[in-house]
């Protein structure tokens, strides 16, 4: 399996362009997968650098509505006719980000809503063996309180989100159980453990951002949240790789407690699991 950064707010090539965002390009022995697309064209730029074939895509993955890991979509379906675009029904509902105190939309765009490659996917959606869908997650643990910032349209009001949206990834190849996450607003650590739930083995890698830096406000969590954090990373034997809403002062500050388990994940930077 390789997983390769197309979009990352931090870069390891100097050819590559960097953004606030999130894209992986993810090869297993079935599929060619983006998983998200950032906010504009920069995953094509990139894919293009990197001599990535984005007409070859089988899959596009949504992990939630927002604008960072969704707004290039409207490229994407310029390119690539035929990949299945997976994503929560709730994925396209206004959502918002508050900046003292004042709502900015950072939602994904609604026409692209009732596009015919667009499938709408379950709390746990099966797309074949390899690949599980889910979003239900029933841990409270370690919970971004960045997440108060963000708001998602219910009616007329705008209210908390509860980021029925957001939906993770379980890929299973070679006897191996790998965790792709978007911002991981529901906690890390209860997608964890929800992934080992659902594939009835402790997870080998996670690839995912951890929602502990406000990009707009630049907050991070308290360093107390980020020993509890630590200590609940330290419980699982898997290999984490972390980026783009984690941020890369909070990423050291964890690393000194969970050691070289925990990783970056630059752009242009590419795992192989084999």
């Amino acid at each position: 399996m390789r997983i390769l950064s197309l979009v990352e707010d931090w870069t390891a090539r100097d050819d590559l362009k960097r953004t606030h965002g999130m894209c992986l390009y993810i090869q297993t022995a079935q599929h060619k997968i983006l998983f998200d697309v950032g906010p504009d064209d920069t995953f094509m730029q990139n894919a293009e650098a990197c001599g990535i074939d984005l007409k070859a895509v089988d899959t596009l993955i949504l992990s939630h509505g927002h604008k960072d890991h969704g707004g290039g979509l409207g490229i994407f379906l310029q390119l690539n006719h035929t990949a299945k675009i997976y994503a929560r029904p709730e994925a396209f509902t206004p959502h918002y980000c508050k900046m003292l105190n004042v709502p900015f939309f950072c939602g994904l765009d609604s026409k692209y809503q009732n596009k015919k490659q667009i499938v709408y996917t379950d709390s746990r959606y099966i797309i074949d063996r390899s690949l599980i869908l889910f979003s239900d997650i029933e841990g409270n643990r370690c919970i971004p309180t960045l997440n108060h910032s963000l708001q998602k349209k219910q009616g007329k009001q705008r209210v908390a989100d509860d980021f029925v949206h957001e939906q993770n990834l379980v890929i299973l190849e070679n006897g191996k159980v790998v965790v792709i996450g978007g911002c991981a607003h529901r906690g890390i650590v209860n997608i964890i453990e929800q992934a080992y739930f659902l594939s009835g083995k402790p997870v080998d890698v996670v690839v995912a951002g951890f929602h502990l830096t406000d990009p707009i406000s630049k907050k991070t969590e308290n360093n107390a949240f980020l020993d509890r954090l630590a200590y609940n990373l330290k419980k699982h034997s898997c290999l984490y790789y972390t980026c783009h809403c984690t941020g890369h002062a909070i990423f050291e500050y964890l690393q000194r407690q969970v050691g070289e388990n925990l990783r970056y994940l630059a752009l242009g930077d590419e795992i192989i699991i084999e």
